[in-house]
């Protein structure tokens, strides 16, 4: 059954905000690479969202994709573990 988001995607969207600035200022090798853009709606599906904010100077120095992605649950509004957006996906895209 399709779970309704608790909290809507400008909300969510302030929670990334916050999560990608405290990864940004916990980071020296990030805070070299300066600004980083705003943080936009990347993709969406059933169970979450996912934002992303980009380094101009972080992609001229190779960096690929030069990007913090953050994913933010409907149900909850907390920010999903690598396992868990990985595990989505797994139950999505299950071959038979």
């Amino acid at each position: 059954m399709l779970e309704l988001a608790t909290i809507s995607v400008i909300e969510a969207r302030k929670v990334a905000a916050k999560s990608i600035a405290q990864r940004i200022n916990a980071s020296l090798r990030l805070q070299a690479y300066g600004d980083f853009s705003d943080v936009r709606l990347e993709s969406e599906n059933a169970e979450f969202w996912t934002f992303v904010s980009g380094s101009q100077a972080w992609f001229n120095d190779g960096g690929a994709p030069a990007a913090l992605f953050v994913s933010v649950s409907k149900a909850d509004a907390h920010i999903l573990t690598r396992d868990e957006v990985e595990d989505f996906y797994k139950k999505v895209f299950t071959f038979a």
